[in-house]
C-alpha cells in the first residue's frame, strides 16, 4: 500500500490555544507538536502556569533530540499545590516568558 502525502497549495501558519481546568492540555500540546514535527514545521509550546516548577515534559523533549521549543512563564500554579504567590503576581509575570529548553 503506497501512503500518499497531501500537500497544501500555500504554507500558513497556526496558533493553537488550549486552555481548561484539570489534566490533559500538556499531553494535547505534544501531541499537536510531534505531529507537526512529524511534517517538517517549527513548533513551540508556551506554558503560562509552570514557570517555577518542574515538568517532565521538558527532559522528554529534549531526549527526543528535536526542534521543539519549550517557554515556560509565569509564578506556577495560581492558588493551588501551596503556591505563595497572589493572583496579581500571576497576572504579572504570566507575559514575561522566558525560554527553558531550545532542543536542537
Amino acid at each position: 500500500m503506497e501512503i500518499i502525502r497531501l500537500t497544501p497549495k500555500e504554507q500558513r501558519g497556526l496558533v493553537v490555544v488550549i486552555t481548561g481546568n484539570g489534566k490533559g492540555k500538556t499531553t494535547t500540546a505534544l501531541g499537536i507538536t510531534v505531529r507537526a514535527y512529524g511534517h517538517n514545521l517549527r513548533t513551540s509550546i508556551i506554558q503560562f502556569m509552570k514557570g517555577d516548577i518542574y515538568a517532565g515534559e521538558w527532559d522528554g523533549v529534549k531526549k527526543m533530540n528535536c526542534q521543539v521549543e519549550l517557554v515556560s512563564t509565569g509564578k506556577g500554579f495560581c492558588g493551588i499545590q501551596g503556591n505563595p504567590y497572589p493572583y496579581k503576581q500571576h497576572r504579572k509575570n504570566a507575559p514575561s516568558g522566558r525560554v527553558t529548553q531550545r532542543c536542537r
